[in-house]
């Protein structure tokens, strides 16, 4: 019995240990708990945030919900731009955002600023081989002041001044050069 009685008072003394952990745990969380709160109670539930263009435009979109959707982001700068919403990419501290997520979960705060990338998601990018291009035929028009009237055949011919033109290889592709 005395073997008996040195088990039960170690497995009560596990007990209390066990319970004495727990509730420091328990004080733990509920501390985290209200540290959390605290901040969500200072963050403010409407804010402004500023959605910066590659060409330097910033709009300013004004009392957005904190727990709005980025796609309600991309609706706002649509009906301010005239940008699809599908062809909006937004970037906030160098992460894509994504449409079904809230601004609270990217933690976007007040005046806090977003990148906004204009193009398709699946974009094609197209460039032309060298093999396709004919440079001795390149013409250079940027420092050009055109006073000169030309014409091909009947049609004035206005040269495109400012720009360089390059020329694409035709010769001998077609029957009558």
């Amino acid at each position: 019995q005395s073997q008996l009685s040195q088990q039960i008072q170690s497995q009560q003394s596990q007990l209390s240990q066990q319970i004495q952990s727990q509730h420091s745990q328990q004080s733990q969380i509920s501390k985290q708990i209200q540290q959390n709160s605290n901040q969500i109670s200072q963050k403010p539930t409407m804010i402004v945030i500023r959605i910066c263009t590659l060409n330097g435009q910033i709009i300013p979109i004004k009392n957005v919900p904190i727990i709005a959707k980025i796609s309600v982001i991309k609706f706002h700068i649509e009906s301010k731009t005239r940008i699809p919403s599908n062809q909006q990419r937004l970037i906030y501290s160098g992460i894509l955002l994504k449409d079904n997520l809230t601004l609270l979960d990217y933690n976007i705060l007040n005046n806090n600023a977003m990148i906004n990338l204009i193009g398709q998601n699946n974009e094609v990018i197209n460039f032309i081989d060298s093999d396709f291009l004919d440079p001795m035929y390149d013409c250079d028009f940027t420092n050009i002041v055109d006073d000169i009237k030309f014409m091909r055949g009947s049609y004035e011919y206005r040269r495109p001044c400012g720009w360089k033109r390059i020329a694409v290889k035709v010769l001998n592709k077609y029957g009558d050069n």
